[in-house]
């Protein structure tokens, strides 16, 4: 008998898909991988994702330093 699971799809970019496969490691929350842009998730990891996500941009993310 086949089994199911609720999932959430989403769409990211390549980079983006890359970091969210490493927080999967220990985690297992990745349903199915299912191409370069797309994955099936478990819902209740959304907002940790989305939450890690951010931090991750808001680390990379250029500031100028403003000279007074």
């Amino acid at each position: 008998m086949p089994k199911s699971k609720i999932g959430i799809f989403i769409k990211c970019e390549k980079t983006v898909k890359i970091y969210i496969k490493q927080l999967n490691q220990g985690k297992d929350f990745i349903i199915m991988d299912l191409d370069e842009n797309h994955l099936l998730i478990q819902e209740k990891y959304l907002q940790y994702i989305k939450d890690e996500v951010y931090k991750m941009q808001d680390k990379n993310a250029y500031n100028p330093i403003e000279i007074i």
